[in-house]
This record gives structure tokens, C-alpha cells and sequence, in this order.
């Protein structure tokens, strides 16, 4: 008598095959059991990192006031909230936080008289951080490196008013310029371009708006890295897969500009990320500025091409900032805008 074991009663059972497509959907749901909690585990990584809140809203406090941390209280010993929507922050009138002293009018420079004397000729410059001069004394600053160097050796007077503020976007310069800038009637207007002056979002603006995506409405790192991919993709193989979502309508805000103005031309100067310059990842963001600016009336200079005769480092102000040039590179910033006033005729400059 053939007595059957267990192990041969289960070997004999018919083997069960399961179709491709049972397959495969049964692999698509493993990956995805571990993908969702490894993404939702980095996007928390990322934004703890960034200093963004995990569930989105009011990051620090409820909005009314700023959350009590060294950052913000820098932030608050310079700015104030405004009345004005758009801006929504302002340099505080009579400020003194460090080496940043604000004038009695609310913008960081010297005083001066809202009517020009005779003979004047006046420049207003826009701008963020970098023509506010974050981590610059005010004489090493773009305008005031740009004003030195137009009355050095010349018979005309040069007034070169530094109305750049520290965070701003260009839709909050351009407005700056209608409220504030204005009123002192300046010749010429020269827009200092940050490479993400087309988003709301800075540190400083944050600090008074601290409104933030939740985290399954938006991927701050999915953003992170695919302005990363779209830099290495057009830098190593000409391929851009679409330029950065702009929050802001470029040449909608410039058109603005150029009303304000009266149609007269005015200057943008685009500041370049103080990367490698030989392995540069953010040509997109020029080619962004350049498309938004064609066909308006404006004077462009794009500083990528003067700032590569130079490393990068050595126009840097530490080597973990890569957005704010020091003395040396605003000092070439200026000499180089000076080089093109005087090629486009756009001030008048009579040397002695």
C-alpha cells in the first residue's frame, strides 16, 4: 500500500499561475504601499529642512505677529508690515538693525530732498536683496558703487537713490516704485533682476505672510528638483522641458514700469546665480527675464557674461551664499551698467 506524505500531498497540489496583468498589478501596488509613505517621509525631510511647515497655513503663529525666532527678530528690527496690499512688508522709517540704517522716507540710503536741486540728475534703482546690499556696508552697494563711479571726474551731479528692498519680488518693486520711488522724479529707472524676483515667496516676506501648501496639495520638493533637472537638462544637452512656472507676469509688471514712466526707456540689469560658471544651471531663468522684456523699451544687461571673466567665489560672499555678490561683484555690476548708460546715451555724461 502507497502511503502519500504531506509534503507529497502539497507538491502533487496543481500549481496555481497567475496571469501577466495579475502580475503586474500586483507589483504596481507593492511599489506603490512603499513609494507613498518613502515620498510623504522625504517632502517632511525637505520641508523641515526649508523651515516649511508640514500641514501648510501659518508657519510660527497665526499671522498677527512674528513668530519669536533670531531670523524674524532681525527681520523685525528692519521691516514693518505696510497698509499697501501688495507690498505688504516696508523698510521702517528711521530703522537702524546692524550695518542697515533706514532713511527718514523708509528706504535704505542717505536722506534726501524729495525736489531735485537744478542740474540733477536722478537714478532710482529697484530691486531685492541684492541692491538692498544684504551683508554690505551702504557704500559698497550697487547704487551706491554706481553713483561714485558716474561723478568721479565728471561735470554733472548724480543722485543714485537705493530703493531696493531686501525680499521683494518684481511685482513688489514695481509698486514701491509707483508709491514711494516716484515722488522723487527720477530721469532713470534701473531694475535690478534677482533670478526668482517672478516669485512671491522670501525669507523676509514669509516672516510677515507665512502662508504655506499643505502637504498633500503641493510637493516643495518636486519643485526643488525639477528646477535642478530642467538647469542640468539645458546646460548639458540644450533641452529645456518648460521654463519655471512664473507667479508673477513678467512683462505685465514691466509694461507697468513703462507706464509709470511715460514710455521713457529704462534699464534692467540681471544678476546672475554665483554658481560655477563653467557648469551653469540656471540659463532657463535668463532666458525667462529676456523673453518677458522682448519688444518692451528697455536697455538689458545681463551680468552672467561680465561675472564669468571671474570665479565665482571670488564674487561671493561666503561659500554657502550664491545669490548676494560681495563689494567685488557689485563694484563690477556697477562699472558694467555705467559702461552701458554711457554706450545706449541714456545719461548725460560730460567729462571734465
Amino acid at each position: 500500500m502507497l502511503i502519500r506524505t504531506s509534503n507529497q500531498a502539497v507538491s502533487d497540489k496543481p500549481r496555481q499561475n497567475y496571469s501577466w496583468q495579475k502580475q503586474l498589478v500586483f507589483t504596481a501596488l507593492t511599489l506603490l504601499l512603499f513609494a507613498v509613505p518613502g515620498g510623504l517621509l522625504l517632502e517632511i525631510t525637505y520641508r523641515r529642512c526649508a523651515l516649511i511647515p508640514i500641514m501648510g497655513g501659518v508657519a510660527g503663529g497665526d499671522g498677527a505677529r512674528l513668530p519669536y525666532t533670531r531670523g524674524n527678530r532681525e527681520i523685525a528690527s528692519r521691516f514693518r508690515r505696510s497698509e499697501n496690499p501688495i507690498l505688504f512688508y516696508e523698510p521702517t522709517p528711521g530703522a537702524i538693525s546692524g550695518i542697515y540704517s533706514i532713511n527718514s522716507a523708509g528706504f535704505r540710503d542717505r536722506e534726501f530732498a524729495v525736489k531735485k536741486d537744478p542740474g540733477v540728475f536722478r537714478i532710482a534703482i529697484l530691486g531685492d536683496s541684492i541692491v538692498w546690499g544684504y551683508g554690505l556696508k551702504l557704500e559698497h552697494t550697487f547704487a551706491k558703487q554706481l553713483e561714485k563711479l558716474l561723478n568721479e571726474g565728471t561735470d554733472n551731479n548724480f543722485e543714485v537713490m537705493n530703493f531696493g528692498v531686501s525680499g521683494y519680488s518684481t511685482m513688489q518693486e514695481i509698486e514701491y516704485y509707483r508709491v514711494k520711488a516716484s515722488r522723487y522724479e527720477p530721469d532713470l529707472v534701473i531694475v535690478g533682476y534677482c533670478l526668482n524676483d517672478f516669485k512671491e515667496s522670501s525669507v523676509e516676506g514669509n516672516a510677515f505672510r507665512h502662508s504655506y501648501y499643505g502637504l498633500f496639495s503641493k510637493s516643495y520638493l518636486y519643485d526643488y528638483l525639477h528646477r535642478v533637472f530642467t538647469g542640468v537638462s539645458y546646460n548639458q544637452f540644450g533641452y529645456m522641458p518648460d521654463a519655471p512656472k512664473a507667479q508673477i507676469d513678467l512683462q505685465e509688471q514691466f509694461r507697468k514700469l513703462a507706464s509709470y514712466c511715460n514710455g521713457r526707456r529704462n534699464v534692467v540689469v540681471v544678476f546672475p546665480a554665483l554658481a560655477d560658471f563653467d557648469d551653469y544651471f540656471f540659463e532657463v531663468e535668463h532666458r525667462q527675464i529676456h523673453n518677458a522684456l522682448a519688444g518692451l523699451n528697455y536697455a538689458t544687461l545681463d551680468l552672467l557674461d561680465v561675472f564669468r571673466k571671474h570665479d565665482a567665489e571670488s564674487l561671493t560672499q561666503n561659500q554657502t551664499d550664491y545669490t548676494h555678490p560681495n563689494a567685488f561683484g557689485t563694484r563690477l555690476a556697477a562699472q558694467a551698467t555705467l559702461d552701458l548708460l554711457a554706450k545706449k546715451q541714456l545719461v548725460p555724461i560730460g567729462r571734465r
